[in-house]
């Protein structure tokens, strides 16, 4: 796999690269050469690199999940309020 189709994987996961090379504990100029293909990838690296997008990329859509739920009735709570005030000409 090259860098940058590890790049399109990480962004559709919706990563930045500083939580990536977080994970990875690199630094995120490091990802950034792999990414762009400046620097080869280490042996292995590329496992570790998939094996953080797939884990982090899956924590942030559940995370994503979560905040929906708990915030989708407070946001139609207050659609329904701002149409109810247009109802009544306020």
């Amino acid at each position: 796999m090259t860098g940058l189709e590890l790049k399109l994987k990480r962004i559709e996961a919706g990563l930045t690269q500083y939580r990536v090379a977080a994970a990875l504990d690199i630094p995120p100029a490091t990802l950034s050469y792999y990414e762009n293909g400046h620097r080869p990838l280490p042996p292995g690296m590329e496992d570790r690199i998939l094996a953080v997008i797939e884990a982090r990329g899956k924590q942030g859509a559940e995370r994503r999940q979560r905040l929906a739920r708990r915030w989708m009735p407070v946001l139609n709570a207050g659609s329904n309020f701002a149409r109810r005030r247009s109802e009544h000409g306020r």
